[in-house]
């Protein structure tokens, strides 16, 4: 059961990532709209670039606060309160740490994979299908390495965190009940 917790969370803190992505997304193009020439905007390789920081301290930001949740699934421990009420509390005060943990480690393997995945479109009519399911499988290599690196992490910095916030907000054993016979 804690497994399919912890995969659960992690879906939901992807799927609020991409809902912040796509309004900050929505708001730039409606901010773009205001401008007397929108097309630029985007073509703009430096608005583009501000655009994307933008989008990436967001998300880091929601997604840094929120992941304390997945440690504190990983062995069993429950607030007293909601989850994400108890995960946003946890983070006071960490905020752009937590966020700078949560974008350092995807951010670089992304890119690396948006390489990779360009070198491989690039020879993909050329190559034998051999060499294609390789770069899939060290794309997904890749991709595996940087969850457990990400875990471990967010495992560190939840003990840190964990031990130092006040104690009033204490997390509580989750307690089984055994069947009866």
């Amino acid at each position: 059961m804690r497994e399919t917790k912890f995969l659960l969370w992690g879906i939901a803190i992807g799927i609020i990532s991409l809902l912040v992505v796509f309004m900050v997304t929505i708001l730039l193009e409606f901010l773009s709209d205001l401008f007397k020439d929108a097309s630029r905007w985007f073509s703009n390789p430096l608005a583009f670039i501000l655009s994307f920081i933008a989008i990436l301290l967001l998300v880091g930001y929601v997604c840094g606060r929120l992941s304390l949740i997945l440690p504190a699934n990983a062995i069993d421990r429950r607030p007293s309160q909601l989850w994400m009420n108890w995960a946003w509390e946890q983070a006071k005060g960490n905020e752009w740490p937590l966020a700078a943990l949560v974008v350092s480690i995807p951010f670089p393997v992304l890119m690396l994979l948006g390489v990779i995945s360009k070198e491989f479109l690039q020879y993909a009519r050329t190559t034998p299908a051999l060499l294609g399911i390789g770069m899939v499988t060290l794309m997904y290599a890749l991709l595996c390495f940087a969850a457990i690196v990400q875990v471990g992490i967010l495992s560190f910095a939840y003990k840190k965190l964990v031990s130092t916030v006040g104690a009033g907000q204490e997390l509580s054993e989750e307690v089984t009940v055994p069947a009866s016979p």
